[in-house]
């Protein structure tokens, strides 16, 4: 049996896919809820996927959520870093610094930067092709 990771995933939870200071809005407004967490983040973000795909999106999103510390494990309970985050929608850099930080130190963001440091030293360059490529 595979070891599960350490490091939260969260496809749905990538920038691409959702606003993180709308994602803080609606657990805060939602909050105790996690039926209504879940139906306002598949209304607002994922509206335009196939009726299949909307429920199950959100529903990762909201796993996300939890994975990352922004959900209690009911997964409907903001925690203190959410609304620590929430204050700080209308700073974005700010929001996002202590989000980082936050994954660096908390989530075991640090052991990744690692890994990929050592597989850069390795020769193993072309695992950062897309990653040069986007940054």
């Amino acid at each position: 049996m595979a070891k599960k990771s350490e490091i939260p995933f969260g496809a749905q939870f990538s920038p691409n896919q959702v606003s993180l200071p709308e994602l803080l809005q609606i657990i805060h407004k939602e909050a105790g809820n996690r039926g209504k967490i879940t139906e306002a983040i598949r209304d607002r973000f994922f509206a335009n996927q196939s009726l299949t795909q909307r429920r199950k999106l959100a529903e990762n999103t909201v796993l996300s959520l939890r994975a990352y510390g922004l959900l209690a494990e009911d997964a409907a309970t903001p925690t203190r870093l959410a609304g620590e985050l929430l204050a700080l929608t209308g700073k974005p850099d700010a929001l996002y610094e202590q989000f980082a930080r936050h994954i660096l130190l908390n989530l075991k963001g640090i052991s990744v930067i690692e890994t990929l440091e050592i597989m850069q030293a390795s020769g193993e360059k072309n695992h950062f092709a897309h990653m040069e490529k986007t940054t």
